[in-house]
């Protein structure tokens, strides 16, 4: 069965992990503007990748970058050609890392949108973690690469059920942590990951919460 969706509905990166993590085989179709690409995946690793006339890693690089466009993921379907032999996981962290230069300068969005939300009555802490784990930047979080970590674990799990089950991908997640609250939001490709009072008024936080991010969206293009 063929997924089709649309880049600002289920980001790349985020798929491609799922595939890896999930050891999946199957055929990765992009189109966007007028070019068209693909990534063929093998027991969760890509064998083959191509966009345009860029072939290979390169491709998978380029793939990344892209903002717009759609795409179709088609399981069972594999390629006899080789133009990639990097794990995945290698390959993925070092597209993670060319996307967030991309955005530059982002270290200065990140700041902002913590601090911005950490004005919001309700919001005792704050980060923002790459989907590898790694700490961006947080304020106000007990032991915070911990929590970075606990994080990516979750929402990466909840992607990958929503994936399985065909419910798509998920807004807004919260685990109670003690006494207080998580709320954990994706802004692909990073996570957001907010500390909550468990007594706050969800649905003004909420909306608070929707026009930083949104800020900070704007802020990224």
């Amino acid at each position: 069965m063929a997924l089709t969706q649309d880049f600002r509905t289920f980001g790349l990166v985020r798929l491609i992990q799922l595939n890896c993590t999930e050891k999946k085989t199957g055929r990765l179709s992009i189109r966007s503007q007028d070019k068209q690409g693909c990534i063929y995946f093998e027991n969760g690793e890509i064998t083959h990748a191509q966009f345009g006339n860029i072939i290979g890693r390169d491709a998978v690089f380029r793939v990344l970058l892209l903002t717009e466009g759609e795409f179709t993921m088609e399981e069972g379907v594999a390629s006899t050609l080789r133009t990639n032999q990097i794990p995945c996981a290698e390959l993925l962290l070092e597209g993670i890392r060319l996307l967030e230069e991309s955005h530059a300068p982002r270290g200065h969005a990140h700041q902002r949108l913590i601090a911005d939300l950490m004005k919001i009555p309700g919001v005792l802490g704050g980060l923002i973690a790459l989907k590898d784990g790694s700490l961006l930047h947080q304020t106000g979080t007990p032991e915070p690469e911990r929590l970075a970590a606990l994080v990516v674990f979750t929402a990466l799990r909840a992607q990958s059920m929503g994936v399985r089950q065909a419910w798509g991908n998920f807004e807004k997640i919260t685990l109670l942590l003690g006494s207080q609250r998580m709320v954990i939001l994706d802004r692909d490709p990073d996570f957001v990951g907010l500390l909550m009072d468990p007594g706050a008024n969800d649905a003004r936080i909420d909306r608070s919460i929707e026009r930083a991010l949104k800020n900070y969206s704007m802020e990224r293009l």
